[in-house]
């Protein structure tokens, strides 16, 4: 929900107008032009002049949409309004609510509804979670890992690898044991860590999972690497994040030309005009290769 341009032009106007304890002309703008009502309730949700909600609520019917004000409050942290909004028994859909209120970090208010709700009715879905760790709100992710299924917390665990996350993945790896996740998923983890580029949480999977054979780990790395300097189409590939994976794979996990072509002849819909753009990256492969 990210407000349109009016409505933040409307906004500042309302600021303006409202700003300090200006609450006579609040009534006159509610009695003059009644269609301002809900633009007003969803002004003081977001911007926590809690003052001005009570004004609206309390003088006047429900307001239209009145489910998308807590809402509001939630996109823009304003606990204060959503406490408001939940004692008075506002109708509002706290599973929206707590899912805005998540993925713009605001980590007390989702506290807040969880703590009201359950996690049975403000909750995020499970393919939530790992969003939250990619956007960066670590603290949100950590919070809401208890409320579901413990194959959740690995699935976190290397995300937050591959996204340099280090601290949370270190503590979700403490929790979690090596079985509650299929080997699927696993080799899934590392291939996004590798088409990522990011050495250091490739090398710390190793790791986690040295229960896997060397080949499923190798492969799965090997793939996404090399999926993801062909897609550069540029001889300026050896710069990319990627490529240094590909050189690491080379250098300590015996990357050879074997895996290259093995990896381009798993797609048979590749167009010659591909495999023509992909030149320079074959050629720039066979230099790094010859290398070692």
């Amino acid at each position: 929900m990210k407000p349109c341009k009016s409505y933040l032009r409307i906004q500042k106007r309302l600021t303006q107008c409202l700003s300090g304890n200006k609450r006579s002309r609040v009534f006159l703008l509610l009695d003059l032009v009644p269609r301002m009502r809900s633009l007003i309730a969803v002004y003081a949700c977001s911007t926590g002049r809690l003052d001005i909600l009570q004004l609206v609520i309390e003088n006047y019917r429900p307001l239209p949409r009145s489910v998308d004000i807590m809402e509001y409050a939630a996109r823009y942290g304003q606990l204060s309004i959503v406490d408001y909004l939940v004692s008075t028994g506002y109708p509002a859909d706290t599973r929206a609510a707590t899912r805005t209120a998540a993925f713009h970090g605001h980590l007390e208010v989702v506290k807040y509804l969880v703590g009201q709700f359950g996690s049975d009715k403000a909750h995020l879905f499970e393919h939530d979670m790992a969003e939250l760790v990619r956007c960066g709100h670590c603290d949100v992710a950590a919070f809401l890992v208890p409320h579901f299924d413990p194959s959740v917390a690995q699935q976190l665990m290397a995300v937050a690898a591959s996204y340099g996350h280090t601290d949370l993945a270190h503590s979700l790896a403490e929790s979690v044991g090596p079985a509650t996740l299929h080997v699927d998923a696993k080799y899934a983890n590392i291939a996004e860590a590798a088409s990522l580029g990011n050495i250091e949480a490739l090398a710390w999977l190793f790791d986690i999972y040295d229960f896997i054979p060397d080949p499923w780990r190798l492969t799965a790395a090997k793939q996404a690497a090399l999926r993801g300097v062909f897609h550069l189409h540029s001889p300026k590939c050896s710069l990319s994040e990627r490529w240094k994976v590909l050189e690491w794979l080379v250098h300590e996990q015996d990357l050879t030309m074997d895996d290259v072509i093995q990896v381009l002849g798993e797609s048979n819909s590749k167009s010659a005009v591909e495999i023509n753009r992909g030149a320079p990256v074959l050629t720039a492969l066979a230099s790094l290769l010859g290398d070692y």
